[in-house]
């Protein structure tokens, strides 16, 4: 939030681009890194800042006990963001609940790790059927 309130929305970018992608996406990224820079300070600064200053401190953790089905807790293990023992303590709180970090990934882990949406699938499998959810395939 520093950067926001320095005003340097093109380190901002760059350094939330740095925590959510992986060398191979911020290469695919730089043909368009200028524009970017140029495109993206929003209309209202201090709403951004509001916004993401009330995500920063948002705590819903006494609401983990009553979730009462099965529950996929995923994340990435190298998370800079929501550090790997966030997603593991949410785990612990849910009842029934499968964690699934992924190991040299960060908070873009769903987006990049190509074995995710195999192993989404392979959960909703596994307890699609219990829950009388109609399969999608």
């Amino acid at each position: 939030l520093d950067l926001l309130q320095q005003d340097a929305w093109g380190e901002f970018f760059e350094d939330s681009a740095r925590l959510f992608w992986k060398d191979a996406r911020m290469t695919l990224l730089q043909p368009f890194r200028r524009l970017l820079h140029e495109t993206a300070q929003p209309q209202d600064p201090l709403r951004l800042q509001h916004i993401l200053q009330g995500l920063l401190t948002l705590d819903h953790s006494d609401l983990l006990t009553q979730i009462s089905v099965p529950t996929l807790v995923t994340g990435g293990a190298e998370d800079q963001i929501f550090d790997a023992s966030l997603q593991s303590a949410m785990a612990e709180r849910i009842a029934e609940s499968t964690l699934l970090l992924q190991r040299g990934y960060g908070p873009g882990h769903d987006i990049e790790h190509p074995a995710y949406p195999a192993r989404l699938a392979d959960f909703a499998r596994l307890h699609g059927a219990r829950l009388r959810i109609p399969s999608i395939a």
